[in-house]
C-alpha cells in the first residue's frame, strides 16, 4: 500500500504588526492505492508533512498540528484531506517574558495494564469478538498485558503566559489533532494527558514563574483512546405501528422508544417496543435469555453472528483539546 500526498493551497493567517509572528494553513489531500484506515493515513502524514514551510518561502514557520478526515463514506477509504497549521514565533522566541524558557526536561517511561480482551483479530486480520465456538463469552476472560509509552515533559512558563485556570482545561484530555512530542508521532486522540503538575517557582521578591510537568501516555499501534464496546444486551427493539399500539404506548411509555427516521426522503417517526431476548432451551422451548445477545448496532437483533460480524459502539470518553498551545517540545533536541 502506498500513499500520495498533494498540496492544494497555502493561506496566510494571523500576523503580528511587523510580520515577525505569523500563521499559515496548508490544505492537502492524501490518496491511497488500496483501502486503508484514517489512523494509517494520519500516521503517514505525521512523517511526511513538511516540518517547515521552507518550500513556500518561510523556513521559520513550523508545523504545529494538523487535521485529517476521510473524504468518502463507507468501509473502503481511499481519499483523505485536511489542513496543517504552521506558526512562526520569531518575536516570542526572542523574548523570554512572552514565552517559556529554554529549560525543558524530557523523560520516557512505560505503563503496563492487564486488560480483558473483548475483541481481537483473526488469522485474516479481521476484527472479531473473543467468543468460544458456541458464540458465548469464555468462563475465564482472556487477559492480556498492554504496554504504553509515557512521555514526561517538564518546562517553565512565565506567569503572564499561563495560569492555573489554563491547567484545568487539559486534565484527562486527549489530543484534538495529530501532533509530535519529543520525536514521537501521536495520531488524533492517540495521546492521553494523565496528569499535569504545576509548581510555582520564585524568581525575585513576589515575582514567580510556573514549572509544569506533563505526563502524557501514548496508545500506539495506530489506536486511539476511543472506547469500542460490543453491542449486546438483554433487550432489543422491535418496530411497531404507533397508531395501532397507541393505548399500550400511553399505558407504558417506558416500554417503547420513539425515533425519527428518514424513509424515501420524507421525515417521520417510528415506535419501537423493548423486547426481552429469548433463546431455545434444551427442550426446544423459548425462554428468557439469561445471557446478553448480540445486537446489530441499531437496537435490533444481530442475526448473522458469525465471528467478525459483531457490531461495536464507539465512545469518545475523554475531552479533546488542542495541545499545540502548550508549546510542548516536538523533538528531543529541544529538551537538550
Amino acid at each position: 500500500m502506498a500513499f500520495t500526498l498533494k498540496y492544494i493551497d497555502v493561506k496566510m493567517g494571523k500576523s503580528s504588526p511587523h510580520g515577525q509572528d505569523r500563521t499559515y494553513k496548508l490544505e492537502y489531500q492524501v490518496t491511497s492505492d488500496a483501502a486503508t484506515t484514517l489512523g494509517a493515513a494520519a500516521d503517514y502524514l505525521v512523517s511526511n508533512l513538511p516540518s517547515t514551510l521552507t518550500s513556500y518561502g518561510d523556513a521559520n514557520a513550523k508545523l504545529e498540528d494538523f487535521s485529517c478526515n476521510a473524504l468518502e463514506e463507507g468501509s473502503v477509504l481511499l481519499k483523505f484531506g485536511g489542513t496543517a497549521n504552521y506558526e512562526k514565533k520569531r518575536s516570542s522566541q526572542s523574548n523570554e517574558d512572552e514565552n517559556s524558557s529554554d529549560e525543558v526536561q524530557i523523560r520516557f517511561g512505560q505503563n503496563s495494564y492487564e486488560k480483558v480482551k473483548y475483541s481481537s483479530f483473526d488469522a485474516n486480520k479481521k476484527k472479531v469478538a473473543v467468543l468460544n465456538s458456541a458464540g458465548a463469552r469464555f468462563g475465564e476472560p482472556l487477559l492480556q498485558v498492554e504496554k504504553r509509552l509515557q512521555i514526561t515533559v517538564s518546562k517553565t512558563y512565565n506567569k503572564s503566559v499561563i495560569n492555573p485556570a489554563s491547567f484545568q482545561r487539559y486534565f484527562d484530555s486527549v489530543n484534538l489533532n495529530a501532533i509530535r512530542i519529543a520525536d514521537i508521532p501521536i495520531i488524533q486522540r492517540g495521546g492521553h494527558m494523565k496528569s499535569i503538575s504545576p509548581v510555582a517557582q520564585r524568581i525575585t521578591g513576589d515575582d514567580y514563574d510556573w514549572r509544569i510537568t506533563y505526563e502524557i501516555e501514548v496508545r500506539g499501534n495506530g489506536e486511539t483512546y476511543d472506547r469500542e464496546v460490543l453491542d449486546q444486551g438483554f433487550y432489543f427493539l422491535e418496530e411497531v405501528n404507533g397508531y395501532e399500539n397507541a393505548a399500550a404506548i400511553k399505558a407504558n411509555p417506558n416500554g417503547f422508544v420513539l425515533r425519527l427516521k428518514k424513509d424515501g426522503g420524507s421525515t417521520g417517526v417510528s415506535y419501537y417496543r423493548k423486547v426481552h431476548a429469548k433463546v431455545l432451551n434444551e427442550d426446544g422451548e423459548e425462554e428468557t435469555s439469561k445471557e446478553p445477545v448480540l445486537l446489530d448496532g441499531k437496537g435490533g437483533l444481530l442475526f448473522d453472528t458469525t465471528p467478525g460480524n459483531e457490531k461495536y459502539i464507539v465512545y469518545r470518553s475523554h475531552p479533546e483539546k488542542n495541545w499545540s498551545v502548550l508549546d510542548l517540545p516536538k523533538t528531543v533536541a529541544e529538551g537538550l
